[in-house]
């Protein structure tokens, strides 16, 4: 199944193979390789060796590259694997196959290495049928099939009639489980919550079967009151799966309907970067297959976050609850 957000080794050496086009030429190549890693790769590096090599070669850059690397490098989800040997030393498909099957999707090659991968010069990448990897030399990173179809999805509509499953798959799992703290806001998340078939509750319950550990739910007081809202998240909380530990604490965020009525659009975030819209709201998740088609885009994170703030400024209740002890504001 195609997804939003894949696994990606980028091979150190191939950075010099950008940086050898005229300066205006590098710098656009750069910045394309930058911002397809930021909105659609887990960076998965082979060891720490792997890793500072990565460093080096970012630090060897031309100067004005050079700083817009240093700027993003640390907001990319990092993911290093533990392998005695790394990209420098895959030599030939059987080594891909060997160190890489099932712990990556797609692998950015310099040109020499791609060569000797198999990889036709006519083509910009290919897929190996044995170990299901993209090969795809770094120069044409954000053109390879499978970054291509991410783009695509971060863009695409969510369908009437398809499974709620495949969607979570496709768009949300990868981030779950590279992700911290994931923060939704929903204007109806209460009233959600209080029915039998919760797409809140849902929703709540596949981010506690994967890596994330704290979630702020923001919403308005609707039909709920304030105080039974924080009862009912309570009992949920004591009721989600611990699978990796499960979600550790939950934070509540109550704010006036009238206030919450300014700012209206639903969305989640993951950590402090990726956020989809929801326009119908969470409660779309309730059904196994969705009743409509909506929209479900990937957008910045800035002004967001900055709606965050301007709401928790006029909250009604704040309550962080965990699974050891709760704590009101």
């Amino acid at each position: 199944m195609s997804s939003l957000v894949l696994r990606t080794v980028v091979d150190p050496i191939g950075l010099q193979d950008l940086s050898a086009h005229s300066p205006p030429i590098a710098l656009l190549l750069h910045k394309t390789l930058m911002e397809t890693l930021s909105a659609h790769c887990i960076l998965v590096v082979s060891n720490e060796h792997e890793q500072q090599m990565l460093v080096a070669e970012i630090k060897s850059l031309p100067q004005g590259i050079r700083e817009r690397w240093a700027a993003i490098f640390p907001l990319l989800r990092v993911d290093r694997l533990n392998l005695e040997n790394g990209i420098e030393n895959v030599l030939s498909i059987e080594d891909v196959r060997r160190d890489y099957k099932d712990l990556v999707d797609v692998i950015g090659c310099e040109e020499a290495r791609a060569e000797l991968l198999g990889l036709p010069p006519s083509d910009p990448s290919m897929i190996d049928p044995a170990s299901n990897i993209e090969l795809t030399r770094l120069i044409a990173f954000s053109e390879s099939e499978r970054m291509t179809e991410a783009a695509s999805i971060a863009h695409s509509e969510v369908f009437a009639g398809e499974n709620r499953e495949d969607v979570w798959k496709k768009r949300f799992e990868t981030l779950a489980m590279h992700s911290k703290h994931v923060t939704i806001t929903d204007r109806y998340a209460l009233s959600d919550l209080s029915r039998a078939s919760s797409g809140i509750r849902w929703f709540l319950e596949k981010l506690s079967q994967s890596k994330v550990q704290t979630v702020n739910l923001i919403c308005g007081d609707s039909e709920v009151d304030p105080r039974m809202g924080e009862q009912m998240l309570r009992v949920e909380l004591s009721r989600l799966p611990k699978h990796y530990g499960g979600i550790s604490s939950l934070q509540l965020t109550i704010v006036a309907d009238e206030k919450f009525r300014q700012a209206h659009g639903r969305y989640i975030r993951f950590d402090n970067s990726h956020v989809f819209l929801v326009e119908p709201g969470f409660d779309c998740f309730s059904k196994k297959k969705f009743r409509q088609t909506f929209p479900c885009p990937m957008v910045s994170s800035r002004q967001q976050a900055q709606r965050e703030s301007d709401l928790a400024q006029v909250h009604l209740l704040r309550v962080t609850l965990s699974r050891q002890q709760t704590k009101s504001s």
